[in-house]
């Protein structure tokens, strides 16, 4: 739903006042906006937390695997591989 009702282009800040177990702040946070959760029921809160740690070790992992760069180490690298005359030592 935030793809639909979101312009892709711009920074945007995805508001949830029940976040719930965190579903919409993490689908907001995989599209690259940021996400801010409000839940007043503290057992939602710790799996949100989980999910949220879940979700980003995730998403690294999956940029690493798809040949995005997972550190600047990497991008130079990359950046050097595909002639990239700009990449400063």
């Amino acid at each position: 739903l935030i793809e639909l009702f979101l312009p892709s282009e711009g920074d945007h800040v995805v508001l949830d006042p029940f976040a719930g177990t965190g579903t919409t702040l993490i689908a907001a946070l995989e599209l690259g906006h940021q996400a801010l959760g409000i839940e007043i029921e503290e057992r939602y809160c710790s799996i949100i937390e989980r999910r949220l740690g879940e979700s980003l070790f995730t998403s690294s992992k999956k940029k690493a695997q798809q040949g995005a760069p997972a550190d600047a180490k990497s991008a130079r690298r990359l950046a050097l591989a595909l002639g990239d005359d700009v990449v400063e030592n």
